[in-house]
């Protein structure tokens, strides 16, 4: 058990050791002048922003997860964060796309900036 508690770990340390502090700034200046933030993705990357949409709840932000039931429309003025590993995932990519027709701001979680959602 300890030593798949120090791989993951150290998998974390690697990609802490890759953040641009240059991509970073911008993304979190985007994050605090929303008035609404919506999170979306799916499997594990879904769950990851389930959580980071708590965490904006937690320090007062205004924020939803997309495809929930409660879950209003999006407009122009709001911030999509799409999360998705490959920037591909047809529903990521579908809530971006609709997000962005409406005027919203696009904001990425990926590892392959260079995809179909990257692109938008």
């Amino acid at each position: 058990m300890k030593q798949i508690h120090l791989q993951i770990l150290d998998e974390l340390r690697q990609v802490a050791e890759r953040l641009d502090d240059e991509q970073i700034k911008p993304f979190i200046e985007e994050l605090r002048k929303a008035d609404r933030i919506f999170v979306s993705g799916e499997g594990r990357s879904g769950l990851m922003g389930k959580a980071f949409a708590m965490r904006l709840m937690h320090c007062g932000y205004t924020v939803f997860v997309t495809g929930e039931t409660i879950t209003p429309s999006i407009k122009g003025g709001d911030v999509l964060v799409s999360i998705s590993g490959s920037g591909n995932t047809k529903a990521v990519k579908i809530a971006a796309e609709q997000a962005k027709s409406i005027g919203a701001n696009l904001l990425l979680v990926t590892t392959k900036e260079d995809s179909e959602i990257g692109r938008l």
